[in-house]
């Protein structure tokens, strides 16, 4: 499947994405395809097991930011609730909060496999 074809079956506005990235293509396949390399996703789960709430609240945050910038709203949307849920002060869901952002993150690392380079 063609990159732009791929990202769009995953839900991403391809032209908002390339607005942000200076209509630059090769950019936005370049950090794309450099997600599922990134760390914060691990990171999140590592502190998810160790119930560390405000390491989770950190590489929460991070992840929404960086999913958003990728055009990942549906991954960006599910941190932002588990940022939300801690930032009040909650923690008895986070497990649950979590399996939603892990469920959008696999979507998105099972689609990339699908990428024509």
């Amino acid at each position: 499947m063609l990159f732009k074809e791929t990202l769009e079956s995953l839900g991403v506005d391809y032209e908002i994405v390339k607005q942000r990235f200076s209509n630059n293509e090769s950019l936005i396949k370049k950090f794309v395809l450099k997600f599922p390399d990134d760390a914060t996703y691990q990171q999140l789960q590592t502190a998810v097991q160790l119930a560390d709430y405000d390491k989770v609240l950190m590489m929460a945050h991070t992840l929404k930011g960086l999913s958003a910038n990728l055009g990942f709203e549906k991954l960006s949307l599910r941190c932002s609730e588990l940022v939300q849920y801690l930032r009040e002060g909650h923690t008895q869901n986070v497990a649950y909060l979590n399996g939603a952002i892990t469920e959008e993150y696999n979507k998105i690392i099972e689609g990339l496999t699908l990428v024509d380079y």
